[in-house]
């Protein structure tokens, strides 16, 4: 009895499986593009909700440093918080992109008195509204070296060549280019140079805005030079003529 029973248990169980119509049982198959093509929309979808709950968060976030002009971050950076060398600047510009842009825009006074000379023609074009240079004790900097200033002359306020090596033919060069046009420059030392009357004089015609000169140990300046300079800077507050072979002539 109990084998008829197992028998049509298994006959029910094949019954079930079979479809009432006696159809043939079929499987749908993704093909790999549709499934390729769902991923797609379900990561578009996701970028588009990080862009919506991007444009949500509030934009008081900002950091610090954007909420400062360009002004105001110049005088942080350059107003006595460090020294302007080229060696600082370059520490600087290394922070970040604004950091350097501001350097190079919004810088107006370096010291460049440790820099070699292949590298200040570089420095100098780079920092474009440079107005005060120091380029003293560059033993090696001479007249044609002077070309190497000429981006900013026009600009300059400030110019100290203390003992260097350039002589009157590149102080004439350099100053009389804009003859017609008077320099700015107010301050300008040539204290140990090899200049002479010649340089003293085209300084004295190009630049009436003078207020200070310095022009101690140079065997060149005479007492016929302080005739030209008494005459024509009429704005000088400062004269050094230390330890030139001046006379009281000359001082009178």
């Amino acid at each position: 009895m109990e084998e008829p029973n197992l028998q049509r248990q298994k006959r029910k169980g094949r019954n079930q499986n079979t479809p009432a119509n006696g159809a043939s049982t079929s499987f749908h198959v993704t093909s790999p593009q549709h499934k390729s093509d769902e991923a797609s929309t379900r990561l578009s979808k996701r970028l588009r909700h990080k862009m919506a709950a991007k444009t949500e968060e509030p934009t008081n976030n900002c950091r610090p440093m954007d909420i400062l002009s360009n002004d105001t971050l110049a005088n942080i950076l350059f107003d006595g918080f460090i020294d302007q060398t080229p060696r600082q600047l370059a520490s600087i510009s290394c922070v970040c992109k604004r950091f350097k842009l501001v350097a190079e825009t919004s810088l107006t006074s370096l010291d460049l008195r440790k820099v070699k000379l292949p590298l200040l023609s570089q420095i100098i074009n780079r920092y474009t509204n440079l107005c005060h240079l120091d380029l003293s004790d560059i033993r090696e900097f001479g007249d044609r070296h002077m070309q190497l200033v000429l981006p900013v002359r026009e600009k300059l306020q400030s110019l100290k060549l203390r003992g260097t090596k350039v002589t009157d033919r590149s102080i004439e060069s350099f100053f009389g280019l804009t003859a017609r046009e008077s320099i700015p420059v107010e301050i300008l030392d040539l204290s140990g140079t090899m200049i002479s009357q010649t340089a003293a004089v085209t300084i004295a015609i190009c630049c009436p805005n003078l207020k200070s000169l310095k022009l101690s140990n140079c065997q060149g300046i005479t007492d016929a030079c302080m005739e030209c300079v008494s005459t024509h800077l009429t704005k000088l507050q400062a004269l050094d003529v230390s330890m030139c072979p001046i006379t009281a002539k000359g001082c009178t």
